[in-house]
């Protein structure tokens, strides 16, 4: 019984939905920003991929394909919820 307003407000802070529509406007924000890019970092990670492994490329561009991994990621979860949401 004393863990349960601080349980309750964890959950309604971080799972309910207020937490979630934040969520996604954060990843909206992050999409927003790197996807005009997204389609030049999956070429270059794929040109990568093929190309000498033994070369290796720049530290910028690697930190680009990471942010570029992780929006199309988040954009992912961004469908997942608007597709759990619509249900």
């Amino acid at each position: 019984d004393a863990a349960r307003p601080v349980v309750e407000r964890y959950i309604r802070q971080n799972l309910g939905p207020d937490a979630v529509l934040r969520d996604a406007v954060r990843t909206l924000r992050v999409l927003a920003r790197f996807a005009p890019r997204l389609p030049q970092v999956a070429e270059e990670a794929l040109t990568r991929q093929t190309a000498d492994s033994s070369a290796a490329p720049p530290r910028r561009r690697r930190w680009l394909a990471a942010a570029g991994y992780v929006a199309l990621g988040a954009g992912a979860a961004l469908l997942g919820v608007a597709a759990a949401a619509a249900l």
